[in-house]
């Protein structure tokens, strides 16, 4: 298969079957997206705070690089403090409440704020920030870092799409209304096992539950 793909890319003019496929990819974006413009270079920085846009944007055809923060700074402590030891603040949680590796975390996390601190410096940056917490600390911690203006500093704000989303009406069905009005048990009706705050729940087998008086109740 990985042959023939790349004698199609190939006979097609270009060296590879990625580079074949992304020009494809392009081409259909710019035809659902007539109206899709942004200011773009190899110079360019485009800022996330986190990778999910990152092939959205090959796919749009940008040429700019992309650099991310993955530091939650809705998480956590958040103090004052010098640079360096800001950054050590930081990885350690990380890495502790998401059991990484501390010398990894450490890694990821000076080299984008290194890449952060350049901000001010650099050509043309863009911000692609959204409306919750983990982007609109990103851009409060950039603008933040900022010790003179950027020479060229763009604000995309990511909302929706350009296309409405399909919907659907939903009811609750007969059963739905019965174990909301507590006269049936949803899990004598259950066709498989879910996991709730952690504990297995199994259709019709034995458990504890809560009762009318919220006390423990055995259901065997």
């Amino acid at each position: 298969m990985s042959q023939a793909q790349w004698q199609v890319a190939k006979q097609l003019g270009f060296s590879s079957w990625p580079k074949l496929k992304a020009h494809v990819d392009a081409l259909d974006f710019a035809a659902r997206h007539p109206t899709f413009d942004v200011c773009d270079a190899a110079r360019t920085t485009h800022w996330r705070c986190g990778n999910g846009i990152a092939h959205s944007l090959q796919v749009a055809g940008l040429k700019g690089q992309f650099r991310m923060l993955t530091d939650p700074l809705c998480m956590g402590p958040v103090r004052d403090l010098p640079s360096e030891a800001f950054r050590v603040m930081r990885s350690a949680f990380s890495s502790q409440a998401f059991a990484l590796d501390p010398v990894d975390v450490a890694r990821r996390v000076n080299d984008e704020y290194h890449q952060l601190e350049a901000l001010a410096n650099a050509d043309h940056s863009v911000l692609w920030c959204g409306a919750d917490a983990y982007d609109q600390l990103l851009l409060i911690r950039a603008l933040a870092g900022l010790e003179q203006a950027p020479h060229k500093l763009e604000l995309i704000e990511v909302f929706g799409t350009e296309h409405e989303w399909p919907r659907r009406a939903l009811t609750l069905t007969p059963l739905g209304h019965a174990v909301l009005n507590g006269d049936a048990y949803w899990l004598d009706h259950a066709s498989h096992e879910r996991w709730g705050g952690g504990v297995c729940l199994r259709p019709r087998q034995p458990h504890w539950t809560l009762g009318d008086d919220h006390l423990p109740v055995w259901r065997g």
